[in-house]
């Protein structure tokens, strides 16, 4: 740190160094989930204290209190006034499906969507008068035997979609609207929709491919 300070014109208000115990685990494609960190609070907490330890923080939040404004163009994302008309969106939600920018959830809500979060993993099926459904990214490879077990909420998702129901998905979401999966043990998987499937036809390959490791 002191050789930085002398080598470098930018103030230098801390560092972490590389330690076992504040890392985080990670899994193929990046880090393991939030929504899965319980059993590693422990590794945030030796976060939290590191950088207490070895960063200014006063000096962080200085340097940023002396930041000029940033100059841009308001953008009009959430209405001046509620909808009047109000649709239900189911949203998958579960340790299979979890992906999903908080932002963009309340900018549904914002414009009249009730948010009915369901689980490909646990329910037995669709709930009843959804307007849409949001399949967001997650690990659905890890979890193909469940969700291929769960026959009657991926038969729902059939149905519902060659009825006309509006479906989203994205990367983990996409993968379950697939025929099949093949986990990184190799096993196939059956998921939700067959060939023919859906009110635009087949759906499009997934975002990436779960290959069984060599």
């Amino acid at each position: 740190m002191p050789l930085l300070i002398h080598m470098s014109d930018l103030p230098i208000v801390g560092h972490l160094p590389k330690r076992a115990a504040v890392s985080l685990p990670e899994r193929h494609l990046g880090l393991v989930p939030a929504t899965e960190l319980g059993a590693h609070a422990t590794a945030l907490y030796a976060i939290r204290t590191q950088v207490e330890a070895t960063a200014d923080l006063d000096a962080v939040l200085a340097l940023a209190r002396a930041a000029g404004p940033i100059a841009h163009a308001p953008a009009v994302l959430f209405p001046i006034t509620a909808p009047a008309e109000r649709v239900r969106v189911g949203l998958a939600r579960d340790a299979a499906f979890g992906f999903y920018y908080e932002d963009n959830l309340d900018l549904l809500r914002a414009w009249g969507a009730e948010l009915v979060e369901v689980s490909p993993l646990a329910d037995p099926a669709l709930p009843p008068d959804l307007d849409g459904l949001y399949l967001g990214g997650g690990f659905p490879e890890l979890h193909g035997a469940a969700l291929a077990a769960n026959a009657g909420f991926r038969h729902s998702v059939a149905e519902a979609a060659r009825a006309g129901l509006p479906v989203y998905a994205e990367c983990g979401g996409l993968m379950y609207l697939a025929e099949w999966l093949v986990d990184l043990e190799g096993n196939r998987h059956a998921m939700a929709l067959r060939r023919g499937d859906g009110a635009a036809g087949q759906p499009s390959r997934p975002c990436r491919r779960v290959d069984p490791r060599p």
